[in-house]
């Protein structure tokens, strides 16, 4: 191989790193639109549990035990690549009182 193909050849190299990461930003781009929607999903669904809570009068809207299972299944149900306890994995929400709180899996 002479020296005057070499530049080529990183050119034609690059070109595939660069339409690979563009394929790749462009899959993390529509999970990010996946995981927004779910979120989404699941702040509206919260808040309904809240307004039926509400409305019966029968439970409290917030349940600390309810959230600390909650998030053991999701510590138990994570295969990774986020260690439990990271803080890579938190989720904040929205709960059906109107104040803000967030967990993670910290076991």
């Amino acid at each position: 191989m002479s020296e005057a193909s070499k530049p080529d050849e990183v050119d034609a190299v690059d070109d595939e790193v660069v339409a690979a990461l563009a394929r790749l930003r462009a899959d993390i781009d529509a999970v990010d639109r996946e995981i927004l929607a779910a979120l989404n999903r699941r702040a509206r669904l919260v808040r309904e549990v809240g307004r039926v809570k509400q409305g019966g009068r029968r439970s409290p809207v917030y349940v600390a035990s309810r959230e600390r299972d909650l998030v053991a299944a999701l510590v138990a149900a994570n295969p990774g690549p986020f260690r439990a306890g990271s803080g890579a994995a938190a989720v904040s929400r929205r709960d059906s009182g109107g104040s803000s709180r967030s967990f993670a899996g910290s076991g």
